[in-house]
């Protein structure tokens, strides 16, 4: 960006010396959008960042609901269990 701020700048040193005031005005505007667009990049980093963070949070979560999920199902099992002991233990004292 830096070498497109001086090539521009030395095209226009060509032009007419009552233009030094656009020149001066112009070059204040690219080195403006410079600093944005790097401000914009390292704001995108930590965009990044939090992206893959949360990636990771979702993975996390993920994990834990599978592990809820069997833990859901062994307690049913444990249930059911119980219930086909109860009936065969009320059959067996009627």
């Amino acid at each position: 960006m830096k070498i497109l701020i001086f090539l521009i700048c030395c095209n226009l040193g060509d032009a007419d010396q009552t233009c030094s005031e656009c020149i001066a005005d112009i070059s204040k505007r690219l080195s403006s959008l410079e600093d944005k667009v790097e401000n914009m990049e390292i704001e995108n980093v930590g965009l990044l960042e939090d992206v893959t963070n949360l990636k990771h949070e979702n993975e996390n979560l993920r994990n834990r609901i599978k592990n809820i999920e069997t833990e859901n199902e062994e307690l049913i099992n444990d249930v059911e269990d119980l219930e086909a002991r109860v009936v065969k233990f009320i059959d067996a004292v009627f």
